[in-house]
């Protein structure tokens, strides 16, 4: 059975990454949340960082009931790290036949070309995606 899955790089903007599944016709069987590994110095930042983690898992599982799974990923904001990464996320989950979205809205640019690129890579290598 294709399931819909959608990819989602936590930054700090809460209502960009779940009103596209809540309020448009983006349905979502599961959901990753992929957010820094990488400690903030600042405890305001770190506070704010996992404030925000806790607030897209609550909503997503409790209030829309999809699964919902979260990675931390070292050096995601360096592009020549997160490119394969998102690479090899993305093709793993269409191999499966799932449908993916990505959500890139609430990252920082190099976060977002990374799985920009990767998902038009896959597509131009791959005219069956």
């Amino acid at each position: 059975m294709t399931q819909k899955v959608h990819i989602i790089p936590v930054g700090f903007d809460y209502e960009r990454l779940f009103q596209p599944i809540s309020q448009g016709n983006l349905e979502a069987d599961q959901v990753y949340l992929l957010h820094s590994s990488r400690e903030e110095s600042n405890e305001e930042a770190r506070r704010l960082a996992e404030n925000m983690l806790n607030a897209l898992e609550r909503t997503f599982d409790t209030v829309l009931g999809i699964e919902v799974e979260t990675e931390e990923v070292e050096n995601i904001f360096d592009f020549e790290t997160l490119y394969p990464d998102a690479y090899d996320r993305i093709q793993k989950e269409v191999e499966k036949g799932n449908e993916v979205w990505v959500n890139i809205s609430s990252m920082p640019r190099t976060v977002a070309f990374a799985f920009a690129t990767a998902a038009n890579s896959l597509l131009v290598e791959n005219n069956d995606y």
